[in-house]
Parts: C-alpha cells; structure tokens; sequence
C-alpha cells in the first residue's frame, strides 16, 4: 500500500513538473519575441512584428505590455499610411487595445492608448473614458 502512495504521488509530481516546464517554456518564447519587437530587430517592419506579435500572443496570451506595445505600433503605422489603409490598421489597433484590457483594465498605458483611439472618433467618449 505504501509503495502505491508513493507511485501515485511521484508520478503526480513528474506531471506537474512537465506542466511547469512547458508554461515556462511557452513565457521564455513569447517574451523573447517581445523584447525582440520592443528594443530592436523589427523596428523597420511593422508587419512582420504585428505576425511575430500575434504568434506570441497565440504562445502566450498574459502578455499585456505586448498589446500595449502592438497598439502603439499600429497607432504609428496608421499615420504612415494612405487613407484606404488607415480604416484597417486602426481596427487593429482597437484589437490589441482590447487584448490589453482584458488582461489589465487599469494599466495607464493602456487606457491611454484607449482614449487615443477614441479621439480620433468623439473627444466627448475620450474625455469619459480618461476619467
């Protein structure tokens, strides 16, 4: 009986030791991806760090300094671009403000790029959603 206990427990605990080493594996590659978006690498292609944003979300989805960063890119490229394209960029950037909030509703950076967006739209909305 005893050597059953022990059985189940280890194996118990070799189970959560690969669950824990699987999270820790798939949060090393999404902030790397972050770091490599934020401090160089991409910073001349937003559209492969948008694709390497979305990759890292879908590995690791509790990135919200990566909505944030994802965000400000898009609000970036959105005055880059001609008048067709801008509708569609700014829509991601709504995306990734959403993401964020998601994750922290009460992170400044991300309210401020949420009352960003919606100055462009009614100033009245963003004046109510800074306060």
């Amino acid at each position: 009986m005893k050597r059953i206990t022990v059985l189940v427990f280890s194996t118990f605990l070799i189970v959560l030791s690969l669950a824990g080493i699987f999270h820790g594996i798939r949060c090393a590659v999404a902030l790397t991806l972050y770091y490599r978006i934020k401090f160089g690498g991409f910073s001349n292609n937003p559209a492969l760090a948008l694709s390497k944003a979305e990759y890292a979300h879908k590995v690791y989805p509790y990135n919200y300094l990566l909505c944030v960063r994802m965000g400000d890119i898009a609000m970036e490229e959105r005055l880059n671009r001609v008048s067709e394209e801008k509708a569609a960029i700014e829509k991601l950037s709504w995306r990734w403000c959403d993401r964020g909030l998601a994750l922290a509703a009460m992170y400044g950076p991300l309210k401020m790029l949420r009352t960003n967006l919606l100055s462009g739209k009614s100033p009245r909305d963003a004046l109510e959603n800074w306060e």
